[in-house]
């Protein structure tokens, strides 16, 4: 499937791939989906300006990389594959695209229920420029019904015009997402994906932290620590091909990541089969050691089982075009 966007009088295609969403950058770089913990709830975040449209300000609730972010992927698919802005859908067909096994697929419903009520906070304003001057538009993303069987959900139309007007745009591979099992692991994938500037690219300490929101009660070494796994993980897994670190007085200060479009999208079968191998290793080492180690061992979303916290200390960030973020 194809859509087409409009830059600069000419027509830009942009090609869906089975198994792929396009998503625009900014839903990927701002700290919208986040680890579980995420220290700070997000009041909103500010973006000065983004090809059309400008002073655009977007709120939301608390949203997790795992099932918030993966129900956020399943409604762009549909709306991608139907080309209109409103969908229905059956639980069962939820639940196989996300492969709930069945001993979970009795609770499934209420995990799905709270994804959609907390994607339904996500709340954008922006200007543009029309003929008659500026014009600032609000909108919400979604409105809907739900049954225990399946249900209906309406993208708004000004969140597609919104969408539509946003030209950075990167294709998440859904099957590669589902062997991240740490969200660590997902929220650096994630932010390498729409950062692929260079051969080598680079993420300081301050700006990683505000993008995971790390609560200023986590030591910056466990923190650096939590990376350094999850970029271990990733280059074991062929994703990114290495990382160095930075260092002042023998602090980590910035993560210097080589990766390509290659390796981040390419070899899914070789992938899975060393996805499975640590899976495996993971789990011997349990049996062996009686841990309750988190590592792989992932059935379900770590948020499927708790409670989301959700602090009152708000957080702002801002786009200000420092080079980490293009």
């Amino acid at each position: 499937m194809k859509y087409i966007l409009k830059e600069s009088g000419k027509e830009k295609e942009v090609f869906k791939l089975k198994g792929y969403v396009s998503v625009p950058r900014v839903f990927l770089a701002l700290p919208l989906f986040n680890t579980i913990n995420a220290h700070k709830e997000p009041r909103g975040f500010e973006i000065a300006k983004n090809h059309n449209a400008k002073n655009i300000h977007i709120a939301s609730t608390s949203l997790t990389i795992f099932n918030d972010f993966e129900v956020f992927l399943f409604i762009l698919r549909k709306v991608y594959n139907s080309k209109i802005n409103e969908f229905e859908f059956t639980l069962d067909e939820i639940m196989n695209d996300f492969d709930v096994k069945t001993s979970h697929r009795t609770m499934y419903f209420s995990i799905f229920k709270q994804s959609i009520r907390k994607l339904n906070k996500i709340n954008i304003e922006y200007e543009e420029e029309t003929e008659d001057g500026t014009k600032t538009v609000f909108l919400n993303f979604i409105t809907g019904e739900l049954t225990k069987k399946g249900g209906k959900i309406e993208v708004s139309k000004r969140f597609i015009d919104f969408f539509g007007s946003l030209k950075e745009l990167y294709e998440i591979d859904t099957k590669m997402l589902s062997l991240l099992t740490n969200e660590y692991q997902r929220i650096l994938y994630v932010l390498y994906v729409c950062n692929r500037r260079n051969k080598t690219n680079y993420f300081s300490v301050d700006m990683l932290k505000e993008r995971f929101r790390i609560s200023d009660k986590m030591p910056c070494k466990t923190f650096i620590m939590k990376i350094r796994k999850a970029n271990e993980a990733l280059q074991e897994m062929g994703l990114i091909e290495g990382f160095k670190e930075d260092k002042t007085n023998r602090v980590t200060t910035r993560f210097l990541v080589d990766y390509s479009y290659k390796s981040l999208y390419k070899d899914f079968k070789e992938k899975k089969a060393i996805a499975e191998k640590k899976k495996a290793a993971s789990i011997e080492k349990k049996a062996i050691k009686g841990s309750n180690s988190d590592d792989f061992d992932r059935e379900l979303s770590e948020d499927f089982y708790e409670e989301i916290e959700e602090p009152k200390a708000p957080n702002e960030l801002t786009d200000d075009g420092d080079e980490e973020w293009r």
